[in-house]
């Protein structure tokens, strides 16, 4: 991948999650008031003197924080993290507003919960699994600071230790999401790579390419006006596979025409009459990961048509409602001979829609009676 390519997908990584970087930077602003009060921004400034490593140290830890919150509010629901930093916030206020005393009843406790909350923010599944071994950890320290909260010894013997505790929990926390980010990292790069390599068998189909030449050469043998157009459909389709189907976004318009061309193909395949209807009224200048419809399509022809001796349709409908992409497609088919066992080339749509628009997208399947319907709803903004 080139240069330019990386620069262009993280622009529109930016544009995709413009919300969750300004709400990102929102919390890391009110996060760093509430941990280290309006001191975290003069810090830098020892003895009237600009120190550039406090400097340094502060503005990167502070992108952290920002890139980690925009992070999650990008994967989970704003409302859910406004909430979890809601309770920094009320530390923030009883510490600089209101000028309580460290021992008051709500700042630490509500420090506490902010770093559970997190924790679950962060790691779902490893707090979920051990929620309540996690959660009697968190009580009894709250409990511990509600017990010795008014000793005299509170703040040079009790406090350090509630500090402590709290330190270790959000360094085991950031350790193990930072663990678990890598590990999917590298388990995405594999994943993807599979995937990529099982489109690329699903989309150049043997048979669809053979029983194609078949049909042109016996179009060529009976010299039929048909076989020039043929022959130039075939090569803009595998080319377009070819190379188009590299790339990570194409025009919606050129996927119609792609789809177009293969439903014509079809149509001289077959000797039978077969009912195709595809109704595309599209905003063609949006653009969408390659070879995404074809498989939808490819199944209604291998699954309902090929099985079908006769009143055989296929029925697309595209279209578009600002940003998102709504394609519909449905054909009947032959129950007796439908194989219950999941096709390739639908595991591998489902596997790069998760991949390529995570939570943006729909996929419907319905079936009722001898009719297959598809809806699939793509957001691409």
């Amino acid at each position: 991948m080139t240069e330019s390519q990386n620069i262009s997908q993280l622009r529109g990584l930016i544009k995709k999650n413009r919300k969750a970087i300004i709400i990102g930077l929102l919390i890391s602003l009110i996060g760093t008031l509430a941990l280290f009060s309006g001191r975290f921004w003069i810090s830098f400034f020892v003895d009237g003197r600009f120190n550039p490593i406090i400097f340094a140290t502060n503005f990167i830890g502070f992108l952290v924080a920002w890139l980690i919150s925009s992070f999650l509010v990008a994967r989970v629901s704003a409302y859910i993290v406004l909430g979890v930093f809601s309770l920094l916030l009320i530390v923030f206020v009883n510490q600089e507003y209101l000028a309580l005393p460290i021992n008051n009843l709500i700042s630490i406790p509500s420090l506490i919960l902010f770093w559970f909350g997190l924790s679950y923010v962060l790691l779902p599944k490893l707090i979920k699994k051990y929620v309540y071994i996690i959660a009697s950890i968190y009580g009894v320290v709250i409990l511990y600071f509600y017990v010795f909260r008014t000793a005299n010894t509170f703040e040079e013997v009790h406090l350090p230790l509630i500090g402590y505790f709290i330190t270790i929990s959000a360094s085991c926390t950031v350790i193990l999401w930072i663990y678990q980010q890598l590990e999917w990292l590298i388990s995405l790069q594999l994943n993807q790579t599979n995937t990529e390599l099982a489109l690329l068998k699903s989309q150049i189909n043997p048979h669809f390419f053979f029983n194609t030449l078949n049909n042109l050469y016996g179009l060529v043998v009976e010299k039929s006006d048909q076989a020039p157009e043929v022959v130039l459909k075939l090569s803009d389709m595998m080319r377009y596979t070819i190379y188009e189907g590299k790339k990570d976004l194409v025009k919606l318009a050129d996927e119609i025409a792609y789809l177009k061309a293969y439903i014509d193909l079809h149509k001289i395949r077959y000797q039978k009459k077969v009912d195709i209807h595809f109704d595309a009224k599209a905003n063609g200048e949006i653009k969408v990961a390659p070879l995404l419809f074809i498989i939808l399509l490819e199944n209604a022809f291998k699954h309902g048509v090929e099985n079908l001796t006769e009143n055989a349709f296929v029925q697309l409908t595209l279209r578009t409602d600002g940003h998102q992409i709504q394609f519909e497609i449905k054909n009947n088919y032959d129950a007796s001979n439908i194989n219950d066992k999941p096709g390739i080339g639908l595991e591998n749509l489902k596997k790069r829609l998760a991949y390529i628009y995570q939570h943006q997208y729909q996929l419907k399947i319905e079936q009722t009676g001898e009719i297959f319907k598809v809806k699939l709803n793509i957001q691409t903004h």
